[in-house]
């Protein structure tokens, strides 16, 4: 596969993830920017700042209800997905005779890359393949307590996460040597 159409994928992929993005960050539930928008929306119709605001909270709650009802079904829903991209990768790294090293901590990445680039033939292509554990933002639900009904409720946190990346290491006629990161856990940030 030309460096090109890594680059064209890469790109593609990041474009839709930021739009995934942008549209979860327009949910109407406080205190995400949908929730603001609903929340201004509200104050205007009744004109009663307050109202609008408990209405926007209140909305936020489905939102986050619903959001951890998706969890859950994520857990179930994008675990094959999710094994069926890591086995994508493997397969592409098979089917062109590449190698797939495994870095270290602190190991320089850059130092291997310069090896491949010396003994690469051709003038573009993929050189080799990497695979770091690295940490990775996620949402977690957390169990929180009301302080003042000392009920327990869901709670959405973001968090860091131990995960695999796959770095692919390519270099392209125009361009040169570059790399492009891909997190084995949803939703596949790339960089």
């Amino acid at each position: 596969m030309p460096a090109a159409a890594v680059v064209t994928a890469a790109l593609t992929w990041l474009t839709v993830m930021n739009g995934m993005l942008a549209v979860f960050n327009m949910l109407p539930g406080a205190p995400l920017d949908g929730g603001r928008v609903l929340r201004a929306a509200l104050w205007r119709h009744y004109g009663d700042r307050r109202r609008a605001e408990v209405a926007a909270a209140r909305a936020g709650q489905f939102v986050g209800a619903g959001i951890i009802g998706l969890g859950a079904a994520e857990r179930l829903l994008m675990a094959p997905i999710t094994e069926a991209f890591v086995a994508n990768i493997h397969t592409f790294i098979a089917a062109r005779g590449l190698d797939l090293l495994s870095f270290g901590k602190g190991e320089d990445k850059d130092a291997i890359a310069h090896k491949y680039l010396a003994a690469f033939p051709g003038k573009e292509g993929v050189l080799f393949v990497g695979r770091a554990q690295e940490k990775a933002w996620a949402f977690r639900t957390q169990k929180r307590r009301n302080p003042a009904t000392g009920k327990e409720y869901l709670w959405l946190t973001r968090a860091t996460l131990q995960v695999n990346y796959f770095y692919f290491y390519c270099l392209d006629a125009d361009f040169g040597p570059f790399f492009i990161k891909f997190c084995s856990y949803f939703p596949y940030n790339a960089k």
